[in-house]
């Protein structure tokens, strides 16, 4: 083979190579944005999820206290300024105890429209375990202006032996039904500043509340909870 021969192959060789490369690092970049897009249709869906789990059953998900409408709002609010601060040094449940009510209301210094999640309950047992479970008088996702006038729960025996059954039944439904071992002599009741607030001012995730009262560690929540002793009427049937 002559000289001329092999180096006209091997142009051809590298050329070869290159467009079998570049070709290749296309496909790579390809299969990696669809790979991207995909992730993050997964990721959008798995929210969508939550959001319907929440709301179809009536309650809020732990701090986040936002409604869907609200969160997409946030989205494209005018945040807050870094330098903005929303004070709180005052949280503090007020009650009432009746016979078969309480009455509820809450002394604070943070702004009307602030979301706060309200709950009374009561704690049990179920039978084979050591978790502690809570079943509701009455929870709530409000403002907190609409809870520095008192407000009268009903926190009868019957109104929460009558939402224990149903949890019951419900589980049962599902093959997960229990029986209850004992049941806790206190009704709790708690308040919370979850962490996604519509009002911009707050910042994301609460970064611009501060306070006395703001929890230090973890999330930037304000909550307060307070127990009342009161024993609850056994029924013959749990």
């Amino acid at each position: 083979m002559s000289k001329d021969t092999k180096q006209n192959l091997g142009i051809v060789a590298c050329a070869t190579f290159l467009l079998v490369g570049g070709a290749y690092l296309y496909h790579l970049r390809k299969v990696g944005a669809e790979a991207r897009g995909a992730v993050g249709h997964v990721a959008h869906q798995i929210t969508e999820s939550k959001y319907e789990v929440r709301n179809r059953d009536g309650r809020e998900e732990g701090y986040a206290g936002a409604t869907r409408k609200e969160m997409e709002g946030m989205r494209t609010a005018k945040p807050g300024l870094p330098n903005e601060r929303i004070q709180c040094d005052r949280f503090s449940l007020v009650t009432e105890v009746a016979d078969s009510t309480i009455d509820l209301a809450l002394s604070t210094d943070l702004p009307n429209d602030t979301i706060v999640m309200v709950s009374v309950s009561r704690s049990y047992w179920e039978k084979g375990s050591a978790v502690e479970y809570s079943v509701d008088y009455f929870s709530q996702r409000s403002t907190v202006g609409s809870w520095r006038s008192k407000r009268e729960i009903v926190v009868a025996d019957e109104v929460w032996w009558s939402a224990l059954r149903e949890m019951q039944a419900k589980m049962a439904r599902v093959g997960l039904g229990f029986e209850v071992a004992s049941v806790s002599d206190e009704i709790e009741i708690r308040m919370v500043v979850p962490i996604n607030q519509p009002n911009a001012r707050f910042g994301e995730r609460n970064q611009n509340l501060v306070g006395k009262a703001v929890r230090t560690t973890g999330l930037r929540v304000i909550e307060d909870e307070t127990k009342i002793l009161r024993p609850i009427i056994r029924t013959t049937r749990l």
